[in-house]
């Protein structure tokens, strides 16, 4: 699974990613070096006249059938296996799908009684995890929610957890948000092989999420050198 990640991003690099104009309207966000469920983060999704658009929307899908928003901290996670049939994350699988900017993602790996947590980022720099997302409203107001999708994680990452987050090539960008792709064509995108990564331990400092500073993301050995 996925429970933490970082987006520290400035507009250039974000709209370059997606290769949007430069007169696209940039939501107001924070740098978040330790993101954690229920926070805002900033999605790239298609905004229903051909082109796309950012929102900052709240990381915990809340479907529209829901009776309340305690299901977001729950819903943080979709398996892309069977996200299709399961009913908390099929309608927005079809229709509603978005990218998350990340600069990498925090795993923990078991060892004996305790977890050493890692670091893990794409070599290739800024990297858009596979999404959905969902409108909610009820006595509570509107909330717009998202769920990151995960997969099998590839064999060099597989000895940290034996899950990641999807990610997108950027080849890939346009048919994930366009709302007229097929499921054939999502999977397609779903099991294409991600970038290489890199990926070294960090100290607990990660372990609460309001650490929100760089130093989450250092490596042990360079931390106490």
């Amino acid at each position: 699974m996925c429970g933490r990640f970082a987006q520290n991003v400035i507009e250039e690099e974000v709209l370059a990613l997606f290769d949007l104009p430069s007169t696209t309207s940039f939501p107001e966000n924070r740098a978040n070096y330790n993101g954690a469920p229920t926070q805002k983060f900033i999605i790239c999704r298609h905004n229903g006249r051909g082109e796309a658009s950012l929102a900052s929307i709240s990381w915990g899908l809340v479907p529209f059938w829901s009776k309340d928003c305690s299901m977001g901290s729950r819903l943080i996670n979709a398996r892309s296996e069977t996200i299709a049939e399961k009913p908390s994350f099929k309608y927005a699988f079809r229709q509603r799908r978005c990218l998350v900017p990340a600069n990498g993602w925090f795993e923990w790996q078991r060892q004996g009684n305790s977890k050493q947590p890692y670091y893990i980022r794409s070599t290739d720099g800024l990297m858009a995890f596979a999404g959905i997302w969902e409108t909610w409203a009820g006595e509570e107001g509107i909330h717009e929610t998202f769920s990151l999708l995960t997969r099998q994680a590839v064999p060099a990452l597989e000895n940290i957890h034996h899950r990641q987050p999807v990610v997108v090539n950027p080849g890939d960008f346009d048919s994930w948000i366009m709302p007229d792709s097929t499921g054939a064509e999502l999977m397609t995108v779903i099991n294409s092989d991600p970038p290489c990564f890199d990926a070294w331990p960090v100290t607990t400092l990660v372990n609460n999420s309001r650490n929100n500073v760089p130093e989450v993301m250092v490596k042990t050995t360079d931390l106490f050198d």
